[in-house]
């Protein structure tokens, strides 16, 4: 088993599948044994992976220093690794996405919304206020990348 990071080999682990869950060995004498528990359904049965840590249930394992769960590793979020930049243009997108949807597929978050036609669903105060807000995040955006 391994894993990869825009090709670049990140873990690599020699893997043992057992009644109790999955016995990984890997690098500099690393070994882990990561339990499972099963859930019954009403067709079938799901699989989950038991927390090396804590040994609450999950779906998902992060690795660091060895597995384990979201709460014990406590892995930042994508949006909390980019910059102020970063989060401004984010938000125009989903303000622009929210309000004109997929219409508005430009990915220049400094292009103007001032003359895009108003969505039927929404009310004329509720229009000039996302146009206001959009145009505000934009001048924050604008005056973020001033150097």
């Amino acid at each position: 088993m391994s894993w990869s990071i825009n090709g670049r080999l990140v873990l690599e682990f020699e893997t043992i599948t057992t009644p109790y869950g999955l016995d990984l060995t890997g690098f500099e004498g690393f070994q882990q044994l990561v339990k499972t528990a099963w859930t019954k359904l009403r067709n079938g049965s799901r699989q989950w992976w038991l927390c090396p840590e804590c040994d609450c249930r999950c779906g998902v394992l992060y690795f660091s220093n060895g597995f384990a769960c979201r709460h014990c590793v406590k892995p930042a979020y994508d949006c909390q690794n980019g910059s102020r930049g970063d989060y401004l243009a984010r938000k125009i997108r989903e303000l622009r996405f929210k309000v004109w949807g997929s219409q508005f597929d430009t990915d220049d978050v400094f292009d103007s919304v001032c003359g895009l036609p108003k969505p039927d669903d929404i009310s004329d105060a509720k229009y000039r206020a996302v146009c206001a807000r959009i145009q505000k995040l934009q001048a924050d955006l604008n005056s973020s990348l001033v150097i």
